[in-house]
C-alpha cells in the first residue's frame, strides 16, 4: 500500500484534535478554575483590593456575580496580569501555567477575539 503524503497529513490532524480534545477543559472545570483563582487572591495581600479597584467593583457586587462568566473572566484576567500572581496560583493548586487561559476560553465569551 502506497501511503501518500495527503493520508498522512490526514492522519496527524485526526490525532491533533483526538489529543486536543482529551485536554479540553469543561465549562465545569473553568469555572471551578477561577472561583478558586478568587479564592487566591483574596488569600494574597492587596490583591482582591486591586481587583475591586481595577474592576470598579464592591464586595458585596463580587458575591453575587461571582458565578457568572462575565466576572469568571475578568477574574482570571486579571490574575494573568502578572507572571507571578500565575505562577504562585498554578503552584498552589498543582496546574499547569497555562491553565487560567485554557480557562477562560472554556467559559461562554472566552474566546480571543481577533480584529484581524
Amino acid at each position: 500500500m502506497e501511503v501518500s503524503v495527503q493520508m498522512v497529513n490526514k492522519f496527524l490532524l485526526e490525532a491533533f484534535l483526538d489529543l486536543w480534545e482529551c485536554h479540553r477543559m469543561t465549562e465545569d472545570q473553568a469555572q471551578v478554575l477561577a472561583l478558586n483563582a478568587l479564592g487566591w487572591m483574596a488569600s494574597q495581600d492587596d490583591v482582591l483590593e486591586q481587583f475591586l479597584g481595577a474592576s470598579g467593583t464592591d464586595i458585596a457586587t463580587l458575591k453575587v456575580s461571582a458565578g457568572q462568566a462575565e466576572t469568571q473572566i475578568a477574574i482570571l484576567d486579571f490574575l494573568m496580569m502578572r507572571d507571578d500572581w500565575i505562577q504562585s496560583f498554578c503552584s498552589q493548586e498543582n496546574l499547569p501555567y497555562e491553565a487560567p487561559m485554557q480557562a477562560r476560553h472554556s467559559l461562554p465569551g472566552g474566546a480571543d477575539t481577533h480584529w484581524t
